[in-house]
């Protein structure tokens, strides 16, 4: 069986320009944190946000800090998913995630997130019963509604 790459790896970090960072196979390590540790030195070795995170710190925790920086974050968690997003996902994060090979594998979208001492998502597909496809689907629906009530209000 040939698997693609998004459901072979641990963790996958999309930065702002839509570039995927594909970390650690399904078959390496125990923690996703040891991935995303390696990623968050290299790629922003001064910030101090990432300091108190260790190996096994929870994954949304991650995500929400390198959401601060603007990546979106993919966990794989064997036959199902989760995609953290950032508050100002871009247009080329979005379409890098749409074009993933996840297959039938279902997803958890959590976008809007916010901090009440611990992050806090709204949630596509919390369930366990969506696509990617579908998750993304819906998650664009929401977004163009948010807009829609955006400029009603500012008539």
């Amino acid at each position: 069986m040939n698997q693609s790459e998004e459901l072979k790896c641990k963790a996958i970090v999309i930065d702002r320009n839509g570039k995927a960072y594909y970390m650690q196979s399904m078959d390496e390590g125990l923690y996703h944190g040891e991935a995303l540790l390696a990623y968050i030195k290299e790629k922003y070795p001064e910030a101090h946000e990432f300091d108190d995170l260790e190996v096994d710190s929870n994954r949304t925790i991650f995500a929400y800090r390198l959401g601060l920086y603007g990546d979106a974050v993919y966990y794989n968690v064997g036959s199902s998913g989760v995609i953290y997003l950032p508050n100002d996902v871009t247009d080329e994060q979005i379409d890098t995630i749409y074009n993933f090979d996840l297959g039938n594998q279902i997803i958890e979208l959590g976008y809007n997130p916010e901090y009440y001492g611990f992050p806090c998502y709204k949630t596509i597909g919390m369930g366990g019963s969506l696509t990617l496809k579908e998750v993304m689907d819906r998650y664009i629906l929401v977004k163009k509604e948010e807009v829609n009530l955006r400029n009603e209000h500012t008539r």
